[in-house]
C-alpha cells in the first residue's frame, strides 16, 4: 500500500513518510501538490482497467487521511454553513468516476459529438435560494460543433459555455444531493434525461450530468473542497477559483 503522502511521479513515489508520519504530513498542501502531478483531471487512469496510473491508490489513501482532519482546519461537517463553501467558485482539478471520463465532463457533450472537448469544469453553489451553477467553457471550435451539431439559429453567437442548473439540498449525515434542472447552451434549454426516473431506458450518456449527485463533502476549507461519492473509490477534488464568478 502507497503512504498516504506520496507524491507519485510515473511509477515511483517523489516522496514518502513513514506510517507514523502520515497524519502530520497528510495536509491540504500535499493534496495539492499532487495535483499538479496529474494529467488531465486524471481522466486517463481508466484507459487500461487492468493497469491503472501509480497515483491512484495514493490519491485515495491521502485523501482518506485528510478526511480524518477535524474541525476548523477541515470544515467539511459545516459545510452547510461554512461560508467558504458559498463564496467560491470551484474548479475540478481531478476525478476518479468513470462515467465523468467517459464523457469527458458533466454535461457528456465532450463525449457525444465529434470535435467538442469540455477540458474545465466549475461549480458555484448558492446558500439562499439553494441552487447550483455548473460551467465548461467551450474553445471556438468546439462551440461551432456544438453549434452545429445542435442546428442553432445561424444568427446567434456561438456558445462560450455550457451552463448545468441544478437545486441542492443536505441529505442524511451531512451528505450533499445535486439535482439538475437544465442545461443551458446559447439559446437552447435541455432538461437533463433520467430514463430510470421515468421508467424509460436510462442511457449510458445521460448518466454523466447525474455524477454529482450524491456525495458527501469529506474535506473542505478556503482552497479545496473533495466530496465522495457513494460509489467505492469515486472522489471528486475542486480548488477554489479566487476573484472568479458563473454567469
Amino acid at each position: 500500500m502507497l503512504g498516504a503522502a506520496f507524491l507519485l511521479h510515473g511509477n515511483q513515489p517523489r516522496r514518502a513518510v513513514r506510517s507514523g508520519d502520515i497524519r502530520a504530513s497528510a495536509s491540504a498542501a500535499d493534496l495539492t501538490a499532487a495535483l499538479r502531478e496529474i494529467p488531465s483531471r486524471g481522466l486517463d487512469q481508466h484507459e487500461d482497467a487492468y493497469r491503472p496510473p501509480a497515483y491512484v491508490e495514493g490519491m485515495l489513501e491521502l485523501i482518506d487521511t485528510l478526511a480524518s482532519v477535524g474541525w476548523p482546519t477541515n470544515q467539511a461537517e459545516d459545510w452547510m454553513i461554512a461560508d467558504c463553501f458559498f463564496s467560491s467558485t470551484w474548479r475540478l482539478a481531478y476525478t476518479s468516476s468513470r462515467t465523468f471520463a467517459r464523457y469527458r465532463g458533466l454535461s457528456g457533450w465532450g463525449g457525444r459529438i465529434d470535435g467538442v472537448t469540455t477540458p474545465e469544469l466549475r461549480m458555484r453553489v448558492a446558500r439562499s435560494p439553494q441552487c447550483v451553477t455548473f460551467e465548461e467553457p467551450l474553445s471556438e471550435s468546439a462551440a461551432f460543433a456544438i453549434a452545429s451539431a445542435l442546428a442553432l439559429p445561424a444568427d446567434e453567437a456561438a456558445p462560450s459555455a455550457v451552463l448545468i442548473d441544478g437545486t441542492w439540498r443536505m441529505a442524511a449525515s451531512e451528505g450533499l444531493n445535486i439535482q439538475t434542472t437544465a442545461i443551458r447552451l446559447g439559446s437552447r434549454n435541455f432538461k437533463p434525461a433520467d430514463g430510470a426516473a421515468d421508467g424509460m431506458v436510462d442511457f449510458e450518456h445521460e448518466k454523466a450530468v447525474r455524477v454529482l449527485g450524491a456525495t458527501t463533502p469529506v474535506y473542505l476549507d478556503a482552497a479545496l473542497l473533495v466530496l465522495r461519492a457513494q460509489a467505492d473509490g469515486v472522489v471528486f477534488v475542486w480548488e477554489a477559483c479566487l476573484g472568479e464568478s458563473l454567469p
